[in-house]
């Protein structure tokens, strides 16, 4: 058989396009990997941001803050469709910052961005007592943040494991343990995998993260990828604390608080390090009480 579309990599990316495409009548396959494979996935923070994005091009924040506006309708879908609950808030969403000075320089590179968006970027500055009135959980030290609008956050394994189920709901071939080896070109795409098998498309989009640049050179093209070790520290379930999220903190459904992340040069060495992890609580523990 010959597939319209393959996918490489059924990761969040990779079922999302699978899902698109799938949407509009084509024959997908998604052809994942194992599940010990390093993967953006497995560690997503879940959060669906706007603010910060496209500080210095307006054109993507303008993208950015289309897709956000997007969420509420794709998560609707989803959970009509699956049964999922993806646990979306979209109640906007904060930049905390422990010198005033700092923040004031950094709202006025937003300002710069309202201005060249015609006046419609929705953030605003929240002084320390501002701040403690909507979250009391914050931290004495916290001198305010930079609240967006339209920020949010999501339970990224449930949407994950929504957007495999409706790919193949809609008859989409979604395939695990097929992890790509070999891709050519002789007439249609010919993609085989580590267990020997091949399979058929007219086209193929990548979607393999860290495996892009080794398949990539087969199809004609560089991806000049490397891995980075992203340590996040994940605190026990908790009463409610943090009614919205940050890119430092997070209050997953579930109770627990993630706190993160670090950006190494470890290569594909996953381990947890204490020196990572101290500088995760030094950056992080400041911002709470």
């Amino acid at each position: 058989m010959v597939h319209d579309w393959a996918i490489i990599g059924g990761g969040v990316v990779g079922l999302s396009v699978a899902y698109g495409l799938a949407r509009r009548g084509r024959s997908v396959l998604v052809l994942d990997g194992e599940d010990r494979d390093h993967r953006a996935s497995r560690g997503n923070f879940g959060l669906i941001w706007v603010q910060s994005k496209g500080l210095d091009n307006p054109a993507y924040a303008r993208w950015t803050r289309g897709s956000a506006r997007l969420w509420r309708d794709f998560a609707a879908g989803l959970a009509d469709a699956t049964g999922a609950d993806l646990s979306l808030q979209q109640r906007g969403g904060y930049e905390f910052f422990v010198d005033e000075a700092v923040m004031e320089a950094r709202a006025a590179r937003y300002d710069k961005l309202r201005a060249d968006l015609g006046g419609d970027y929705p953030y605003e500055i929240l002084g320390h007592n501002a701040l403690k009135r909507e979250e009391p959980a914050i931290g004495p030290r916290v001198a305010g943040a930079l609240f967006h609008h339209e920020d949010g956050h999501v339970n990224p394994l449930h949407l994950l494991r929504a957007l495999a189920a409706e790919v193949r709901r809609m008859g989409g071939t979604v395939l695990t343990g097929q992890t790509v080896t070999d891709a050519a070109k002789p007439d249609e795409f010919l993609l085989t995998t580590a267990t020997g098998q091949t399979f058929r498309a007219d086209r193929v989009v990548m979607a393999a993260g860290l495996g892009a640049a080794r398949l990539g050179p087969q199809l004609g093209f560089r991806a000049p990828i490397r891995p980075q070790r992203g340590q996040v520290m994940i605190t026990e379930r908790l009463p409610p604390l943090l009614s919205r999220p940050s890119g430092i903190l997070r209050q997953v459904n579930e109770g627990g608080i993630q706190i993160g992340a670090s950006n190494e040069e470890g290569g594909f060495d996953c381990c947890n390090t204490a020196d990572g992890s101290a500088r995760i609580a030094a950056v992080a523990l400041p911002c709470l009480a």
